[in-house]
């Protein structure tokens, strides 16, 4: 696997897709936007939230202890928004899947996971660096 190839494609595409959609919600305060993969690394996944929704999250589900406002504020699978669709992000998928069946074939899918979170870790990086976020939080969950 190409890792500096992997994290600029990451980048590109992510940028893409965050950039639309906080086009699609200008009124919208985002807060967080995330990179996360699945126990396998098969897939990217880019992830989003708003104050808005965050706030009307925990008023739906009566939140109140500190541990589940803080869980819920950070967990990307209560955010509003997980976004897909990207041509370059499906075809960086895909290559993933297969690379990451050959590394558990190989006895290597350990080394595979950490390099590939450490590459997610820098597309961030590239995000952060750009002039996509002003004032926005960005993180990886891996």
């Amino acid at each position: 696997m190409d890792w500096n190839e992997f994290e600029t494609d990451v980048f590109q595409a992510a940028k893409r897709l965050f950039s639309k959609v906080m086009n699609e919600n200008k009124d919208s305060k985002f807060y967080a936007f995330a990179l996360y993969t699945d126990s396998d690394c098969f897939t990217v996944i880019p992830a989003a939230n708003t104050l808005e929704a965050y706030e009307e999250k925990i008023a739906s589900e009566n939140v109140n202890d500190p541990m589940d406002l803080a869980y819920y504020k950070w967990s990307t699978s209560e955010w509003k928004f997980e976004i897909g669709g990207d041509e370059k992000l499906n075809g960086v998928n895909k290559k993933l899947r297969a690379q990451s069946l050959q590394a558990a074939e190989k006895g290597v899918f350990e080394e595979f996971k950490k390099q590939m979170h450490s590459s997610m870790i820098n597309a961030l990086l590239l995000l952060k660096n750009s002039d996509c976020f002003e004032g926005v939080l960005t993180f990886c969950c891996l």
